[in-house]
């Protein structure tokens, strides 16, 4: 897949290395008109390491908009970085029959991912951000970055919610694009859901093509990928539902395929890391760094701080050689030499 953020990300990183950035004009305007002051936190010159907000939630403003690829790309390294001792975790729950709890770390594995998903399709979700006002406009709980056809970026409100941002995958998808590791979650667990409206005769008639299409069914797939979830982590709930009420009913005697659900999560997780992983490599083998921003980007990457990446010990080889080399791509200048 060509990362449609790819022009605008080498672009930003030529006006990094060109010149002395500054704070975005419109930015500046707002805050001088409103007497806003806007706090560098952490930062070196103008790069913070969380962007700044102001404005309106109709009308938000970036200081770092004219680069906020920056941004973009630190969000992609870290998005493909915390899922993997989730990963790791769910791969060794599954193994002890622990349903439930690999469900969980399975979805907060995919959950991390999807930040790198989204942000290599333009879509950047900033949670946290810095928010300097003005007094009177509360901060959004979080604050989406959109590059827009013309490669310039906008910026929305967003709320903080699980169901949210799985949506989100919807709008940033090329038409007709479907990845494969949705493809691979459709065709588990709604391999035999019927199109809307579809009578017994239809269905006798013509099964197959009375089978509902991926298409037609983007949120409610998007959503039972949270509902797995919420079940995981509040009802303790992991096992594969359909197989559960067919043993109720006793229209099955063994719990042969019980598992299946937790399976079905855990390998949609690692192919969402895998592809994602995959194309963030094919991008930053593109990208220039600045030489002297490297140990920024490094420590930025790691705002908050997460636990060390034990990538050597997932179980998905065809992970591991990606993923090293984007941890290889953000290592500090000190540990390069």
């Amino acid at each position: 897949m060509r990362s449609p953020i790819a022009a605008n990300l080498r672009k930003c990183f030529r006006e990094l290395r060109a010149s002395e950035v500054s704070f975005d004009h419109d930015f500046e305007s707002f805050c001088s008109e409103n007497q806003i002051i806007a706090n560098r936190f952490v930062a070196q010159g103008t790069i913070t390491a969380l962007p700044i907000f102001c404005g309106s939630k109709s009308a938000l403003l970036c200081a770092q908009k004219r680069w906020f690829g920056w941004y973009a790309v630190r969000t992609a390294v870290r998005g493909v970085m915390l899922p993997v001792n989730f990963l790791l975790a769910a791969d060794r729950l599954l193994a002890c029959r622990l349903f439930a709890p690999s469900a969980a770390a399975s979805y907060t594995a995919a959950y991390h991912t999807l930040q790198t998903f989204l942000a290599l399709r333009g879509r950047v979700i900033c949670d946290p951000f810095q928010w300097v006002g003005p007094a009177t406009q509360a901060a959004p709980t979080a604050v989406a970055g959109v590059l827009t056809k013309n490669n310039h970026w906008q910026f929305e409100p967003r709320v903080r919610s699980h169901r949210a941002r799985w949506l989100e995958v919807r709008d940033a998808l090329a038409p007709g694009e479907v990845p494969d590791a949705f493809e691979f979650l459709f065709a588990n667990l709604f391999r035999n859901r019927l199109r809307r409206g579809t009578t017994l005769q239809e269905y006798f008639r013509d099964p197959e093509g009375t089978c509902a299409h991926i298409d037609e069914c983007w949120e409610d797939l998007l959503l039972s990928v949270s509902e797995i979830r919420h079940q995981a982590l509040y009802s303790s709930f992991g096992e594969d539902p359909n197989i559960v009420e067919a043993l109720w009913n006793g229209d099955l005697h063994s719990e042969a395929g019980i598992d299946r659900q937790a399976t079905t999560l855990i390998n949609f997780a690692a192919l969402l890391l895998h592809d994602s992983a995959s194309q963030l490599a094919q991008l930053l083998r593109t990208l220039v760094m600045p030489v002297d921003l490297q140990d920024w980007l490094s420590a930025m990457v790691r705002i908050p701080w997460f636990d060390v990446p034990r990538t050597s010990e997932l179980p998905f080889d065809a992970i591991i050689s990606n993923l090293d080399f984007i941890e290889k791509w953000v290592e500090p200048n000190r540990i390069r030499r």
